[in-house]
C-alpha cells in the first residue's frame, strides 16, 4: 500500500466521521505519570483532537502535536475553545499557534527535524 493511499484513507476517516479511537476523556495513564515530569516541550505525533493535549498543557507543558486532517485541527481548537494566537505556512504545513499548544498540520513523516528540535518528551496515547 502506497503512502499516498494511507493519507488518503486517514483523510477519509476523518471526513465520514469514522473516528472510534478518539476519547473524549484524559488517559488515565498520563495523568498518573506525566506529573512526575517538569514542564518541557512534548511532541503528540498524530495528535487527532486529543483532549490529552489540553490536559498536558494545562500542567504548564509546551505541546507540539502533528496530525494530517484540517478536520481533526479545526475541531480540536472548536471544541475546546483554544483561541489561535496566530497561523502560518513553513515547510509545506499548516501551522497553528496557542498560547502553548502548536500543531502542525500535515504529513508527519514529512516534518523537518528542526521543527522539533526543543522537544525533549513524547506523548501517544497508542
Amino acid at each position: 500500500m502506497s503512502l499516498l493511499m494511507e493519507t488518503d484513507f486517514w483523510l477519509k476517516r476523518w471526513q465520514t466521521g469514522e473516528t472510534g479511537w478518539h476519547e473524549n476523556e484524559f488517559e488515565p495513564h498520563l495523568i498518573k505519570f506525566f506529573p512526575k515530569l517538569p514542564p518541557t516541550t512534548v511532541l503528540v505525533p498524530l495528535c487527532g483532537k486529543s483532549r490529552d493535549m489540553v490536559w498536558l498543557a494545562s500542567q504548564g507543558h509546551h505541546v507540539v502535536g502533528v496530525e494530517l486532517s484540517p478536520i481533526a485541527v479545526a475541531q480540536f481548537f472548536e471544541e475546546n475553545k483554544i483561541p489561535l494566537v496566530k497561523k502560518e505556512q513553513r515547510d509545506g504545513f499548516e501551522i497553528y499557534f496557542s498560547e502553548n499548544i502548536t500543531i502542525y498540520r500535515g504529513n508527519f513523516f514529512n516534518l523537518p527535524p528542526a521543527e522539533i528540535a526543543n522537544v525533549t518528551a513524547v506523548y501517544d496515547r497508542a
